[in-house]
């Protein structure tokens, strides 16, 4: 049990430490959330991101495999160290994948020339 005089000689904090502790960190608290908030968000709105494009990449790798794409002829050209130029003509196939968004606009959109071994 205590008696006192143990009582007296303890110090603590007075109540306007207390408050003026409280309104530092409240206003430390007010200042960082909104870069918190915006942080969050923009974590939510990069695993989007990510989501779709993993889900494009995965259709194009598809249809890549698939060689459905459009039948086209690309001339490939090349300068030589001695000046000269070298072209190839190459015949494949053009395949693109787009992610139309809600608002009938193109979101995403991948394209890829597909060489067969033929």
């Amino acid at each position: 049990m205590h008696n006192g005089r143990e009582l007296r000689g303890q110090q603590g904090f007075t109540l306007l430490e207390v408050v003026v502790a409280i309104t530092i960190i409240t206003t430390l608290v007010g200042t960082f959330a909104p870069l918190i908030l915006s942080s969050i968000e923009r974590i939510h709105w990069a695993g989007k991101r990510t989501q779709a494009l993993y889900a494009i990449r995965s259709e194009m790798e598809r249809e890549m495999v698939l060689v459905s794409g459009t039948p086209t002829d690309v001339l490939i050209t090349k300068t030589n160290a001695d000046g000269t130029v070298s072209t190839w003509p190459v015949t494949g196939k053009l395949i693109s994948v787009r992610k139309i968004d809600e608002e009938e606009r193109i979101d995403e959109f991948l394209v890829s020339f597909v060489v067969s071994k033929e």
